[in-house]
């Protein structure tokens, strides 16, 4: 009885003992963790019982991420899995990169790792720090499988777009990003980050950020090794995220300056459905780009993206994108400045006219008139339509002028009535159901130059033709051949000079 007493107290303190220990592993929560055991098998899951994964050496620091019991989810050198904080210490004493200028090293690293070039060593020995001139030949399958297939350059065991990215990682910051924090959404997505998505088949690195898009680097980008800076990449298109690698301390901001550009932006619409937007930014840094996000009042919205030009900068919404909804609109405008600063305004504009797409109910009528002495085929009316092809008419030539009937949608157009060596009609921003046009339109013969007036400039253009004929190789053009009789000589300058002096119609 004794013994059998003394047997359950060793039991119980054995295992009260045990568990207390790893209470004790597990109490310390999640964090940065220094390897103790000489070397520590990382599993599958969380349990002695799960396949190992990889190992990690004594002395290294590993971020886990998640618990489950005494046991800690974690990266290292490429490979996540499960460790026992049985054989580790917690500490405190991990990196800090608050200091890296990342915006001054990414500057190097595009020299170190030109645009275009192919992160490979073909013809040579393996260089993670070099590139060459010559693309892969045999991607993606035997590089996918073969460390050394196609001279591709390796680092950290890893090559292709995953090995690129985590050597510009190592040189940002100088440790490898497996030893970095993990991340899984782009909620706080940082330049120098390495993303590992679309279920482990890519990585890339951030370069630049904007509400909607990231602006990545990709080491294998055409499959070739190929290096590629600054894509922009929809934030919809990193779908399975795998990981994200953010190095500790670094916040996306540049040194001496976390604030974002202060903005002031306006807004208004015309009654044609055109809203013009306008906003000036002021920052201590250079401003880089602004996105212009206009919201319709069913929800509806577009991104429009512009350069930031002496901090100011302006554009023009056709409203036909949102259908021509009526109500009131909201405006935001972001502008980034170098170190991936965001200012912000926001302002509306209210659209209340209506105004239907594809009601052609507009119908135009004109003549044409040519002063000279033409016998000619006849000129061409055009009205250009940033939403419609072209609307073309040819007015056939008679001395009353034949009428020109046009059916238009409710639109604004550049309009323009036009025949070589005469002057023209041309009116921009044409506003059919407002602008009209004249019931008679003259064109006169004499303008050479194409430029609208009939002066000496025109003169002199026609001397240096004269004599000039279709059926002889030379100058002739039919800008000169106002009779288009086939040949440049005294009568078409007979007729430049009655005309002399006139101009045509430009609005």
């Amino acid at each position: 009885m004794y013994k059998r007493s003394i047997s359950l107290v060793l039991a119980l303190i054995i295992v009260f003992g045990t568990f207390c220990f790893g209470a004790q592993a597990a109490a310390n929560g999640t964090g940065y963790y220094v390897i103790t055991a000489s070397s520590l098998n990382m599993r599958s899951g969380a349990g002695s019982s799960y396949s190992k994964v990889t190992s990690i050496p004594k002395g290294v620091t590993v971020n886990v991420t998640k618990l489950s019991g005494v046991w800690g989810y974690t990266t290292y050198a490429g490979h996540s899995g499960w460790i026992s904080l049985d054989y580790a210490s917690k500490t405190s004493n991990y990196p800090d990169y608050s200091g890296v200028d990342v915006w001054k090293r990414l500057d190097e690293l595009r020299v170190k790792f030109p645009d275009g070039k192919y992160w490979n060593h073909v013809g040579g020995t393996n260089n993670p720090d070099g590139w060459t001139d010559t693309p892969c030949s045999c991607h993606p399958s035997k590089c996918a499988s073969t460390a050394n297939a196609c001279d591709c350059n390796v680092f950290a065991g890893t090559l292709k777009c995953h090995g690129f990215a985590l050597k510009l990682g190592y040189d940002l910051f100088g440790t490898l990003p497996s030893t970095w924090e993990v991340r899984y959404t782009l909620d706080d997505i940082c330049v120098g980050d390495i993303i590992r998505y679309r279920n482990n088949e890519h990585t890339v690195m951030v370069t630049g950020i904007g509400e909607d898009y990231l602006i990545v680097t990709d080491g294998n980008w055409d499959y070739h090794c190929g290096i590629d800076w600054d894509r922009w990449m929809s934030r919809s298109r990193f779908s399975n995220i795998n990981y994200i690698y953010h190095a500790p301390g670094n916040n996306c901001k540049g040194p001496g300056d976390v604030t974002g550009p202060a903005v002031n932006a306006n807004a208004s619409a015309d009654d044609y459905g055109m809203a013009q937007v306008s906003f000036s930014a002021t920052d201590s840094s250079d401003m880089e780009n602004a996105t212009i996000k206009v919201t319709a009042p069913n929800g509806t919205y577009k991104n429009y993206y512009t350069d930031v030009s002496s901090g100011r900068g302006e554009m023009v919404v056709d409203l036909y994108d949102f259908a021509y909804v009526t109500g009131t609109y909201s405006v935001k405008v972001q502008v980034w400045d170098e170190y991936d600063n965001i200012g912000e305004a926001n302002t509306q504009f209210t659209f209340s006219s209506v105004i239907a797409p594809d009601d052609k109910s507009v119908n135009l009528s004109f003549k044409v008139i040519f002063a000279g002495n033409a016998q000619s085929s006849g000129a061409q009316a055009s009205f250009l339509s940033e939403h419609y092809d072209s609307i073309t008419e040819t007015a056939q030539y008679s001395v009353e002028g034949t009428p020109v009937n046009v059916s238009l949608a409710k639109l604004i157009y550049d309009f323009s009535v036009k025949k070589a060596g005469y002057t023209g009609y041309i009116h921009s921003g044409f506003r059919a159901g407002t602008d009209t046009v004249p019931s008679v339109i003259t064109m006169y013969a004499g303008d050479v130059n194409d430029d609208n007036f009939i002066n000496s400039k025109d003169i002199s253009a026609l001397v240096g033709l004269y004599g000039e004929s279709k059926n002889k190789s030379g100058k002739y053009t039919v800008y000169a051949d106002f009779n288009e009789d086939g040949y440049i000589n005294a009568r078409d300058m007979a007729v430049l000079i009655e005309n002399y002096g006139k101009s045509g119609t430009t609005k």
